[in-house]
């Protein structure tokens, strides 16, 4: 019989992800104000993928998409738009981090 393995992830990392996040303000004066909020939240992101364990876990799309806006569609998106962008994707990165922790206590994933 196969043995299958759980994913490991560093409770550690994925606490320190949480308040690096905690930590993102996401209230910009100008448009242009967006890109920095991207840029911190793709750095955690990054961070969480190096440190956090199962670097495929932590894909998140509405980055992708609040980046594809930033680069691609700037003058179509508006304000508004951005900082809903920057809200949903903020509120899943940690969903997703409160997700593993919620499987970890259900013994689903190995967190060391």
């Amino acid at each position: 019989m196969i043995k299958i393995e759980k994913a490991a992830y560093s409770r550690l990392a994925l606490n320190e992800g949480m308040k690096q996040l905690k930590s993102v303000h996401l209230t910009a004066t100008r448009k242009n104000c967006y890109y920095p909020i991207y840029s911190n939240l793709n750095e955690i992101k990054n961070w969480l993928e190096d440190y956090g364990g199962n670097r495929h876990a932590f894909y998140c799309y509405r980055l992708e998409e609040y980046r594809d806006r930033l680069y691609n569609h700037y003058k179509e998106t508006t304000k508004a738009d951005f900082a809903r962008l920057a809200r949903l994707t903020k509120r899943d990165m940690i969903e997703n981090i409160l997700s593993i922790l919620r499987e970890g206590k259900a013994g689903n994933v190995d967190i060391f």
